[in-house]
């Protein structure tokens, strides 16, 4: 449980971190004309910044979203098993959560952890072939899956 408050409160703290710097002007991103001093033009590219990196989809995105991962993991977890565990499979799993993983960390930050830790570590166990490693992936990815959908139905 101390894992989860640490994640927890490091994740507030990255997420607080650039907020507060961004609006103490201090951000030099290229993406900025060099000529913009004035507070305003920045507000929109962080709000831009920030849609981006972490799209809000309707509930029903996130439920299919998270069915396809599922499946698409039972195939990796089935594939490493075998010792055809490919890393190629697991970076369409990370593509497929970039479309709903926004939600999810804006609903619920601690599954959204355990459900970024579990891909990272099924990623780690296709490159591995590591079976076992990749069915236990699997099965945290499963359950912190389960008790989202059971929070947002």
């Amino acid at each position: 449980m101390t894992l989860r408050i640490a994640r927890t409160l490091i994740v507030a703290g990255a997420l607080t971190v650039p907020l507060g710097l961004a609006s103490c002007g201090s951000d030099s991103s290229s993406s900025e004309p060099a000529s913009s001093d004035s507070a305003e033009s920045s507000e929109p590219s962080e709000s831009s910044e920030e849609s981006e990196a972490y799209e809000i989809v309707p509930d029903s995105e996130v439920t299919a979203g998270l069915a396809a991962l599922g499946e698409m993991g039972a195939a990796v977890a089935a594939a490493t098993a075998a010792g055809k565990g490919s890393t190629d499979d697991v970076d369409a799993m990370f593509e497929k959560w970039a479309t709903f993983e926004g939600t999810i960390k804006q609903n619920e930050v601690e599954l959204y952890l355990t459900m970024e830790d579990s891909l990272a570590n099924l990623r780690s166990a296709a490159g591995d072939n590591d079976g076992a490693a990749a069915t236990a992936a699997m099965a945290a990815l499963s359950e912190a899956s389960a008790a989202y959908l059971a929070l947002h139905p």
